[in-house]
């Protein structure tokens, strides 16, 4: 393969259950980076999030492509060079429909998260613990509407609902949310769902990386498991699914490679690429 861009999504791929970097992704990507290959993170989680996954790989020049490719950033100087935000009418749309349940949601702006109210899985006080504070340390978080009114009116790049004990409710309301036409909806795991600007997501995230750079789609190299990778997929020539992928990714992937907990992406490189 004649790579010249590795794009990789974070949860369920580079991470394992436990969000860490197995040893030989980490490897494997240094190696790739060494022979000129550029490397991209595209993720659902915020900069600030995936620039201690940078970290953690060593790498200062990498592209962040976060909160599914809405809010992005150049490599090395992390300079915001793309960012997309939720039509405003859509956007109360949307905060109207949760409302009206007395639900919970999460907005994101930019590295700002912001709740209308404390979810139930926060009320849990295992939830915030020691090592998902260090992941989330340079998140500015705020409750409270008056805060979703302020940054609603600077911008909000997606909207997210989260259910970790009622998926049949979880799938009524995202059914319930794709009946409005100025957003496009997805998931990142099977407890969420997430709402983002028409027409964005991590293939047009990736395609306008590309261009910056003067890549060919023929050239990238993309790792995804998820719904909200299928766009992702749909815009590189090499996607690569993990094998604890949700089948729908599977049918839209061009390779298989192996789980997560495996460093899948690392088996992938080494036979493939490096």
């Amino acid at each position: 393969m004649n790579i010249k861009l590795i794009v990789c999504d974070i949860d369920g791929t580079l991470t394992d259950h436990e969000s860490r970097i197995p040893r030989n992704n980490i490897l494997a990507l240094r190696a790739a980076r060494n022979s000129g290959i550029r490397i991209a993170l595209c993720s659902g989680r915020q900069a600030a999030d995936m620039e201690l996954i940078a970290e953690i790989l060593g790498m200062d020049d990498i592209f962040i492509l976060s909160l599914n490719g809405s809010y992005c950033l150049e490599a090395p100087k992390g300079k915001l060079y793309y960012n997309r935000t939720l039509d405003t009418h859509a956007l109360w749309k949307c905060i109207s429909c949760f409302e009206e349940k007395d639900l919970a949601f999460n907005c994101f702006s930019g590295n700002v998260l912001i709740n209308n109210i404390t979810p139930e899985y926060e009320k849990d006080p295992t939830f915030w613990n020691a090592e998902r504070q260090a992941r989330r340390k340079l998140i500015t978080h705020l409750y409270g509407m008056e805060h979703v009114r302020h940054y609603a009116k600077i911008g909000i790049n997606k909207l997210t609902y989260v259910d970790l004990y009622d998926f049949d409710k979880l799938r009524h309301i995202k059914d319930e949310m794709r009946t409005i036409k100025e957003v496009d909806i997805t998931s990142s795991w099977r407890c969420n769902f997430e709402i983002m600007p028409k027409g964005v997501h991590k293939g047009s995230a990736v395609s306008a990386l590309a261009t910056r750079l003067g890549i060919e789609k023929e050239q990238i190299l993309a790792f995804g498991d998820n719904e909200n990778d299928i766009p992702l997929f749909c815009c590189v020539k090499h996607s690569v699914c993990m094998e604890n992928g949700t089948e729908e990714a599977k049918r839209n992937a061009r390779h298989l490679t192996l789980s997560n907990e495996n460093a899948g992406i690392a088996y992938f490189l080494n036979k493939n690429v490096l």
